[in-house]
């Protein structure tokens, strides 16, 4: 999967938690392909990654808010 897209799919969490993204970094660490099930997780403290399967971290993410 392209890796922005998984990026904005990582500002999903805090927007639906109703926080206002100032910033946004991130890193791919693994693919991601199609059809492989993923689990966007992420805490209020601004840590957000993309899970694929087996445990494996495939995205980090950090952000900011306003």
């Amino acid at each position: 999967m392209h890796g922005p897209l998984l990026a904005i799919l990582c500002l999903e969490l805090p927007r639906r938690a109703g926080l206002k993204v100032t910033e946004l970094s991130f890193r791919a660490r693994r693919p991601v392909y199609a059809h492989q099930p993923f689990v966007a997780a992420g805490s209020p403290d601004g840590e957000l990654s993309i899970e694929a399967p087996g445990g494996v971290t495939a995205m980090t993410a950090t952000f900011t808010t306003a």
